[in-house]
C-alpha cells in the first residue's frame, strides 16, 4: 500500500515516493504528538511502501516515481532519511536507523556539492551523473537529518555536516534586494523545509543567524 497524488474517485493515478515521505513524516509526527498507535502502523506502511522503490544500481537510493527508475531525487531520498531517523527515535528499533544511515551514506556521497555545501537535485541514472540544480529543501532535509543523526550517535562528524549545510544553504539561497530586504530564492513550502533543518540545528548551537534569516 502507497498514496497516490489524486483521491481515489478519480480512479488510478501515479505514486510517488517523495510525496509518501512527506505523508510518512507527517504520520510519525501524528504519533509522536498523540502516541496514537494507528498513526505509528502507518508511518511503518508507508515507508515499506518508500523503501519497494529502492534499487541497488548506482550505489542504492529509490527513484522518483513508481515503475520509472531514470532518475534518483534528492526528495524522495532526503525524505527517506528524515522518516527513517524519526521511525528509528520513535520506535527504538535499529532496523530504521540502519535504513536511515543508507539514505544518509547515499546522499551525502551521491549529491552533496562538496564545494558549495549544499545538495544537488537529483542522480540521472540515465547519464549517470547528477542533476546540479539546487533547491532549499534538498539541503534542508539533510541537514535535519544530520542534527538527528548526531543526537542518536553522539558522532560530532554529523553535527560538522549539518553546520556546513546551513552555511552553504545560508550563502547560496539567502539574497538581499537592493534596498536590503531579506529574501529565500526558491519556492515557500521548499522553505519551510530548510527551515526545519535550521531550527533542529539552532536547539543544538543556539545561534539565530539561520532561523532569524527565514523570520
Amino acid at each position: 500500500p502507497g498514496y497516490q497524488a489524486y483521491p481515489g474517485k478519480f480512479e488510478y493515478s501515479d505514486r510517488y515516493y517523495d510525496d509518501n515521505g512527506l505523508v510518512g513524516i507527517d504520520y510519525i509526527d501524528a504519533y509522536e504528538s498523540t502516541k496514537n498507535l494507528l498513526y505509528l502502523a502507518k508511518a511503518k506502511e508507508v515507508f515499506t511502501f518508500i523503501k519497494s522503490g529502492w534499487s541497488d544500481d548506482f550505489g542504492g537510493g529509490v527513484s522518483w516515481l513508481e515503475g520509472v527508475r531514470d532518475q534518483k531525487p534528492a526528495c524522495t531520498n532526503g525524505k527517506a532519511t528524515v522518516f527513517s531517523l524519526k521511525l528509528y527515535q520513535a520506535t527504538k528499533d535499529k532496523r530504521y536507523l540502519d535504513e536511515g544511515l543508507l539514505f544518509y551514506n547515499w546522499m551525502m556521497s551521491h549529491l552533496l556539492d562538496s564545494t558549495l555545501h549544499i545538495i544537488w537535485n537529483s542522480f540521472s541514472t540515465v547519464s549517470a551523473s547528477p542533476d546540479k540544480v539546487f533547491y532549499t529543501y534538498n539541503t534542508g532535509t539533510m541537514i535535519q537529518s544530520s542534527v538527528r543523526l548526531y543526537k542518536i550517535t553522539g558522532d560530532k562528524k554529523y553535527l560538522e555536516n549539518a553546520r556546513l549545510l546551513a552555511e552553504g544553504s545560508f550563502k547560496y539561497f539567502i539574497k538581499k534586494t537592493d534596498n536590503g530586504i531579506t529574501y529565500i530564492d526558491d519556492l515557500p513550502w521548499f522553505n519551510v523545509v530548510l527551515f526545519r533543518g535550521y531550527h533542529e540545528l539552532y536547539d543544538i548551537d543556539h545561534d539565530p543567524k539561520y532561523v532569524d534569516a527565514i523570520i
